[in-house]
């Protein structure tokens, strides 16, 4: 079968993060379209230091994008290019962050692929789906989160969030030098360095990613979804009185999404003012953005896809034994060995690392067939307990592509392994591991990892695991389900009387991220418990509200938080949300002033993080650092 079907299916998923996708052995070999090498040409301007955008402002962009995906034989699997104008609308502009109404006029959509029939079809919907218009909101200059019509595709989705991470541009002076900026486009969460060439023209360059779309949390070396890698990265700005006036960028990106195997993209945009068109319609500066699904920036958006089509092209030309045998093979071969290490050590050599990069490639096109063959015959299942129960050298990946499968009975498997005591007991942790970091878990999964509760093995891999899938079940829609498990969380704290015990359960809710713990943590941050005020900051890092950073900024005051532990958790919970006062004054003036050097190190290296960001924290930084680093 040929491999339009997958390059259309994949091709969804990759592009809500726009050239990205999973590697098929199917597609037939082309070469992939690789950048241009000349350098784009801007004129001169005066710039300012303030934002693009004022409130009430339109404007009409000129929009050119394209993005090539290949696999890493560089076998094309997607090949598609958006024209049009891009009307912009200034709803507001509130401090440091700025929302902006957005919609394509007239988009022409071309996309490429085997099948002219299919890809014809996907361009015309895409088309008709890219007049709607959209919300843009941006912090400090960067993308902040996006709003669309619900029901979007992944297709429209990444278009759109990649045209909004060419509207990105950072507070920049006349006078300054080069200034890094952490941006989003769609890959991830990028370091972008500015560099001044003329007055009102900037040279951009991503440095390198900080995190992926769709990188994984698990501590399971295995489980982790790879980074994705700049290979190369140009662009150009021009800014005239403040104003945007042309923005471009080049970039050729090698990523995995959903360890499927290696990819190669190559994105373009090229976003430049057009003075000559018609203004936007007035009403798109009163875009009622209410109804709309809003997006943050860090946040992959998955569609329905055809999961049939897209398992067939992984399988094709395999069997499960074939997988077996390779994945056996991978395990033994000795380039395995210290990989994970190897990556991350600079002395590795060139043929080490190279023989690390081979290893992956390879192992990873097994791999992703592992949750095809579970999905598709599910009599593979029984084979997979079989080679594990026996301890198979392939174990680790097939416990991997159990989680990976998404589906209810490869999760009992992995439960029925954990609680099966005549087992190792490395390979029971690698099992409750997996069970917690596992795709699409069900409201079974969930009731099951709880009951472990009770066995003194599981105890801790259920607490940490019921909030991980807590926060899944509640990013999946299901509420309710994501609510008992918090509840669940919260009976326990109730109930435990021993510190470290509590500690674990107060992880278990940090890991859920949930609203609900709000308010009991605001109640055990008066307790007289160092422990439990110390836990109540952490399991707050990742609840979406302003008030958790005034109660962060608050515990990180000596005069008020007399335990140094706990100032010291509350820079940890404070280095998993962005800068802003109160807590960017409460950290500054925890670098200058704490009395345990501990915590003031934390928080000047926190601010050093955040000033990539925030440039105005850099003065600040320099005039703090022969205070923090070693002469």
């Amino acid at each position: 079968m040929k491999a339009i079907v997958l390059k259309i299916g994949v091709a969804i998923l990759a592009l809500s993060a726009l050239g990205c996708g999973k590697k098929q052995q199917d597609a037939q070999p082309t070469n992939i379209v690789h950048e241009s090498t000349s350098e784009p040409t801007l004129a001169v301007a005066n710039i300012t230091n303030t934002v693009p955008w004022r409130s009430g402002e339109q404007g009409v962009y000129r929009v050119e994008m394209s993005s090539r995906l290949a696999d890493s034989s560089d076998h094309l699997l997607l090949d598609l290019s958006v024209e049009a104008h891009l009307h912009v609308a200034v709803q507001r502009v509130q401090g440091s962050r700025t929302t902006l109404s957005l919609a394509l006029v007239g988009p022409l959509v071309r996309l490429e692929g085997n099948d002219p029939s299919r890809t014809s079809a996907q361009a015309a919907s895409l088309q008709d789906e890219l007049t709607q218009p959209f919300v843009g909101t941006f912090h400090r200059g960067a993308m902040e989160e996006m709003g669309f019509s619900s029901g979007a595709s992944a297709f429209a989705v990444g278009v759109r969030r990649t045209l909004l991470s060419g509207l990105q541009v950072p507070v920049l002076s006349s006078d300054a030098g080069p200034i890094e900026a952490r941006e989003f486009d769609a890959n991830g969460e990028v370091v972008v360095r500015y560099t001044k060439i003329d007055e009102g023209s900037w040279r951009v360059e991503k440095q390198s990613y900080v995190r992926g779309l769709y990188e994984n949390d698990g501590a399971d070396a295995m489980q982790q979804g790879p980074r994705p890698v700049l290979k190369s990265a140009k662009g150009n700005l021009l800014m005239a009185d403040g104003r945007l006036v042309r923005a471009e960028r080049s970039d050729v990106v090698h990523v995995d999404i959903m360890d499927a195997g290696g990819m190669r993209s190559h994105t373009a945009l090229s976003v430049a003012l057009d003075t000559t068109a018609p203004p936007p319609d007035a009403s798109l500066l009163s875009l009622d953005a209410s109804a709309m699904t809003v997006l943050a920036a860090d946040k992959p958006w998955h569609t329905p896809l055809d999961i049939g089509a897209m398992d067939a092209a992984r399988m094709e030309g395999l069997t499960f034994d074939a997988v077996l045998k390779a994945l056996v093979a991978k395990a033994k071969d000795p380039r395995r060995r210290g990989l994970w290490s190897k990556k991350n050590d600079e002395t590795a050599s060139e043929v080490q690392a190279k023989g690390a990069t081979e290893w992956t490639e390879d192992w990873s096109r097994y791999f992703s067939a592992l949750p095809a063959f579970f999905r598709q015959q599910p009599q593979t299942l029984k084979r997979a307990e079989k080679e594990i129960r026996r301890g198979s050298p392939a174990t680790t990946s097939l416990i991997g592509g159990l989680s990976s499968s998404g589906i209810a009975a490869a999760q009992q498997l992995l439960l029925k392994l954990a609680r099966d005591t005549k087992l190792d007991a490395a390979l029971r942790e690698s099992a409750l591991r997996n069970v917690a970091q596992c795709r699409q878990p069900t409201v079974e999964t969930a009731e099951a990892l709880r009951a472990l509760y009770a066995d003194a093995f599981s105890k801790r891999y259920a607490v940490f695991g019921t909030g991980i899938i807590s926060r899944k079940l509640r990013e999946s829609g299901d509420e309710a389900a994501a609510l008992a498990g918090v509840n669940w969380l919260l009976s326990l704290l109730q109930t435990e009387s021993v510190a470290a015990e509590r500690r674990d359960i107060l992880r278990g809710l940090a890991n859920a991220g949930h609203p609900a713990v709000l308010a009991p943590m605001e109640r055990l941050l008066a307790s007289d418990v160092m422990l439990d005020r110390a836990g109540a900051l952490e399991a707050l890092r990742l609840v979406r509200d302003p008030v958790v950073d005034e109660r962060i900024a608050h515990h990180l005051r000596a005069s008020v938080e007399p335990e140094g532990a706990v100032r010291e958790a509350a820079v940890q919970a404070a280095s998993t949300r962005r800068s802003a006062d109160p807590l960017r004054q409460a950290l500054i003036d925890a670098a200058k002033t704490d009395p345990e050097k501990r915590v003031r190190g934390l928080a000047f290296k926190l601010l050093r993080q955040w000033s990539a960001h925030d440039p105005a924290l850099v003065p600040i930084i320099a005039s703090m650092a022969e205070f923090h680093e070693p002469s």
